[in-house]
């Protein structure tokens, strides 16, 4: 899963969907993470952030990785 966000500050996270979670953090700023998540599912969670901390969601995008092109 790759999830696009912007961060107030650093902070740790967990990261649910279906029956999978997986504990992380995120960074200040606007970011991506990446996490793996076994299951299928229809919604997804981010909680435990730290008290103060804020993250605002742009995207959410699930599926397989694929390779991309050669870099030259």
């Amino acid at each position: 899963m790759q999830i696009g966000y912007l961060a107030s500050t650093d902070s740790a996270v967990t990261v649910s969907a279906g029956d999978s979670s997986t504990d992380t953090d995120v960074r200040q700023g606007l970011n991506t993470l990446y996490v793996m998540l076994d299951g299928t599912f229809d919604e997804v969670r981010i909680d435990g952030l730290d008290d103060g901390a804020t993250v605002c969601v742009d995207t959410v995008v699930v599926g397989q990785p694929v390779p991309g092109e050669v870099l030259e």
